[in-house]
């Protein structure tokens, strides 16, 4: 199964988890085990990717591999 096909089922699912080149990615759900993550990226129909990282160079390779290159770029969270 590809990075897309693994977005798209939890999509369908309404969210969930997934591990990412050993990083946590939360898919609608900002935060299931009480941790907020750093990072997050709105796609083109509205669904939230949250990165749980500390770099933002990894949560850029992270969102490369799930949405294709280039195309979206990591927020910080942090307010």
């Amino acid at each position: 199964m590809n990075s897309f096909e693994m977005v798209n089922e939890c999509l369908v699912k309404g969210g969930g988890v997934l591990a990412v080149e050993g990083v946590t990615v939360f898919i609608n759900e900002p935060s299931i085990v009480g941790v907020k993550p750093r990072y997050y990226v709105i796609d083109a129909i509205g669904n939230h990717l949250f990165i749980k990282t500390k770099d933002r160079m990894v949560a850029q390779q992270v969102v490369d591999v799930l949405l294709g290159k280039a195309r979206y770029r990591v927020r910080d969270g942090r307010f």
